[in-house]
């Protein structure tokens, strides 16, 4: 039987799913979808509006938009966040986007006036970020596909897989966790990497305002790769912490702190409201938190 006839009812149950949950959404209804209901959605990647006010493609399968497809929303911590800092006409860059939820979000914030600058190194993710990019006639983002580090050169990248997630079954088909290697690792494929410093440099930016990195495990090297223009312009930083992908990357989430305050920067968490961080209170070997970061 033609594979698109056997997908129809799939993709109609599946946008079925969605309008329930959109009308009796409830924890126990979010934990299911993330758990198992999503599993048997269509992979495809299906317009949707979002809270924020622009559509996106996404999938309902896809655990790193699965939220998008069936709640349109995304990490609503760091949304309010951004909210709040960024502001019409502000230079602000997404490095590590994915299909682009915070892109999209910053390209609203800073307006047609604004520029948003976007770095994401898979390029079937490059794709699908440029395809949310011109879904919403964003004129104003200007999306990379190369990986950030502190050379502008050549690396090799793993692709998302359920290998990468060692199988964490909830994290089952998510194509969000990639990550740069030195090495040519089973699977591998060679991508361009790019020094912010240099990047801000040839594109005559005036000033960053806010950066958001979150690149599995690369964040210390692209941080040692945009010093001047950090201190420089003192932007804020919205930095994923994870001890696994730090490791892995070949560095730690303690020399990541300590390169961010070598910077002379205050560190805070959000918690409904910013608090102080102090990584010696998170020792576990499974830390993974977004840390926002400010000029003293």
């Amino acid at each position: 039987m033609d594979a698109e006839l056997l997908k129809r009812p799939r993709l109609f149950l599946t946008k079925l799913l969605r309008r329930y949950t959109l009308k009796h959404g409830s924890r126990g209804i979010r934990n299911y979808i993330r758990n198992s209901g999503r599993k048997w959605c269509v992979d495809d990647e299906l317009k949707v509006p979002t809270s924020q006010g622009f559509w996106m493609r996404a999938s309902p399968k896809d655990y790193a938009t699965y939220g998008i497809y069936f709640f349109g929303n995304y990490d609503l911590s760091m949304t309010s966040v951004f909210s709040h800092l960024i502001k019409p006409g502000d230079t602000v860059w997404d490095i590590g986007t994915e299909r682009g939820w915070f892109t999209l979000q910053m390209a609203m914030l800073v307006g047609a006036n604004g520029r948003v600058d976007s770095f994401e190194a898979f390029p079937p993710t490059v794709e699908k970020l440029k395809a949310n990019v011109d879904l919403n006639n964003f004129h104003h983002v200007h999306v990379n596909g190369v990986a950030v580090c502190d050379v502008n050169s050549k690396m090799w990248f793993v692709p998302p897989s359920n290998n990468v997630t060692n199988n964490i079954s909830f994290l089952d088909h998510c194509n969000g966790i990639g990550y740069l290697t030195v090495s040519q690792e089973s699977g591998a494929i060679e991508v361009n990497t790019i020094n912010l410093n240099d990047y801000y440099e040839s594109e005559k930016i005036q000033k960053v305002s806010l950066m958001k990195i979150d690149i599995e495990g690369a964040e210390v090297s692209a941080l040692r790769g945009a010093d001047k223009l950090i201190r420089k312009d003192k932007p804020v930083i919205a930095i994923e912490y994870n001890r696994q992908t730090a490791l892995r990357g070949g560095s730690s989430v303690e020399e990541l702190n300590e390169l961010i305050l070598s910077y002379n920067y205050k560190l805070f968490l959000f918690e409904k409201k910013f608090v102080p961080f102090d990584l010696s209170m998170h020792t576990s070997e499974d830390v993974v938190l977004n840390v926002y970061c400010f000029p003293n």
